[in-house]
């Protein structure tokens, strides 16, 4: 594949780089843009598919003649003073990705023995970003975002799960009368992070689960911690009041163990 070279900030696909750092044009665009040679590099492996475009600096390119094997729809080359302006850190390697929106839903969710993670109304991309990553790295078949949480696809939030968005299922969204006749049909049992549960070191889960975590500020809300069954808690010292959300998932997928069947 040819590079093809971008030399006007008016560029329609620069233009749509630049209204994919923010949730709103994510939304609208049906895209997200990917920063990073590495994150890059294992969504492209993960989901090559996906990929619609890569852009590079001149930079960039200059250093990785190997660009244009690249397999997206498309491989640009932009001036380093115009990729500043689709970049959303402030050491950027050179190279994003535009990257196509999933349209995942419940249904498309493969259960496994391992537990599902239900993130409740969490307003941090940084925290969703980095629960995506732990969740994928303990095999979870899926994460779920209620209504109320940020959006999984923002730069940010991309940014901190370092790719692994693209290597397990997000579903956003969801209402909680909708997680609950998935979970009902299913026969999934609703487990709720909460600080009054069973001991997260003696917790035996079900085959068949799902963890909900709930909002950084306010926990789970009343309506899905009505959903769930059983309550889990993370033993912490009486000096802390609560642990941050994604350090609490990343405990409770590594301690919480799964009944054999």
């Amino acid at each position: 594949m040819s590079l093809s070279r971008i030399s006007s900030p008016s560029n329609p696909s620069l233009k749509r780089a630049r209204a994919l750092s923010s949730p709103s044009g994510v939304r609208r665009e049906g895209a997200y843009l990917a920063e990073g040679f590495r994150v890059v590099k294992d969504i492209i492996a993960a989901s090559p598919g996906t990929v619609l475009e890569v852009m590079a600096s001149e930079s960039f390119a200059a250093e990785h003649p190997d660009l244009a094997s690249c397999p997206a729809e498309r491989v640009l080359v932009v001036p380093d003073g115009l990729f500043s302006v689709i970049s959303s850190t402030v050491h950027s390697q050179g190279i994003v990705a535009v990257c196509s929106l999933p349209s995942t839903g419940l249904d498309d969710v493969v259960l496994t023995r391992e537990p599902c993670l239900v993130l409740d109304r969490i307003a941090d991309p940084g925290n969703v970003g980095t629960m995506i990553r732990t969740a994928a790295a303990f095999d979870c078949p899926a994460v779920i975002l209620t209504r109320g949480s940020c959006e999984a696809y923002s730069a940010k939030a991309v940014r901190a799960s370092a790719g692994a968005a693209a290597k397990i299922k997000v579903i956003q969204g969801i209402a909680p009368e909708t997680l609950s006749d998935w979970a009902s049909s299913l026969q999934i049992t609703l487990v709720a992070a909460v600080l009054d549960g069973t001991p997260c070191q003696e917790m035996i889960l079900p085959p068949r689960s799902a963890i909900a975590i709930g909002s950084e500020a306010e926990g789970l809300s009343d309506e899905l911690l009505a959903l769930c069954s059983l309550r889990v808690t993370i033993p912490i010292s009486p000096l802390i009041e609560s642990l941050n959300a994604s350090v609490a998932a990343g405990i409770l997928l590594h301690r919480c163990q799964v009944k054999e069947t």
